[in-house]
């Protein structure tokens, strides 16, 4: 197997220089509340931190998307990370303030820092070292920053592929996995329910006669079908406090 060791230490040598410079970039950006739809403002903000990086090109697409490229290579890499958050929910409900970007013990605290802009900060500082390093190769580098993917899970690498015609060879969903490298794309299953009024009846189940399921399987890129993703009610598991961790400043991990 190959080791990759000598490059990862070469890698984190490099970004050591930027901690603070990515530190401060991460907290900022948490601090810019951007429900979806409205990520103006934190669109902006990493499109200033994009032109400082030396990307070659940034854009805003017709979607709202920021679409960053470095190089001119054949083959094409797409990073993905999306800006939008699901609301912060109720102040009381948090031990600190969800828009300060709390650093502690490492540690970034607040809404979005795992789901997911962490992962922006990342993205955007990779290409600063692509180029400070000098590893620009056969390749482009694409960054997209991309909004509305809470509401609209799958919709915005979807127009920015269809519409803005980006076809990337590869592409890196940077979705909180623990710093693990995982398959995406297995497919997904939407369901929609309807119930009616309780039915006039002592047997309990009739009234399943009034009520309407709906269900309808995405196959993933094999073709083959997958069970549903199970996903968090509001108030539990990640959707609650949302904890992300940056190692030298680089990294992004799901806490907990």
């Amino acid at each position: 197997m190959t080791s990759f060791a000598p490059e990862a230490a070469l890698l984190r040598a490099a970004a050591k220089k930027y901690e603070r410079d990515m530190i401060r970039f991460a907290r900022e950006l948490i601090a810019i509340p951007s429900l979806t739809g409205k990520e103006g403002k934190a669109v902006a903000r990493v499109r200033e931190e994009m032109l400082k990086a030396g990307f070659d090109a940034v854009r805003i697409d017709r979607m709202g998307n920021l679409i960053g490229r470095l190089g001119r290579g054949k083959t094409q890499i797409l990073f993905d990370a999306h800006l939008d958050t699901v609301s912060a929910g109720e102040r009381r409900d948090w031990r600190w303030d969800p828009f300060k970007g709390k650093l502690e013990g490492g540690e970034i605290f607040g809404r979005g820092a795992t789901d997911q802009k962490l992962a922006v900060v990342s993205i955007v500082y990779a290409a600063r070292l692509i180029r400070d390093l000098a590893l620009l190769g056969d390749y482009t580098f694409w960054a997209v920053a991309s909004v509305m993917e809470e509401d609209c899970e799958g919709l915005p690498l979807l127009h920015v592929i269809q519409k803005e015609k980006l076809r990337p060879d590869y592409v890196v969903i940077t979705e909180p996995s623990n710093l693990v490298l995982r398959r995406g794309q297995r497919g997904r299953t939407e369901l929609a329910w309807s119930s009616g009024a309780a039915p006039a009846t002592p047997r309990p189940r009739a009234g399943d006669q009034r009520r309407g399921q709906h269900v309808r399987d995405h196959p993933g890129s094999d073709g083959a079908q997958r069970p549903p993703r199970r996903r968090s009610l509001p108030g539990q598991g990640e959707r609650g406090r949302d904890p992300g961790r940056v190692e030298g400043a680089v990294s992004q991990r799901r806490a907990g």
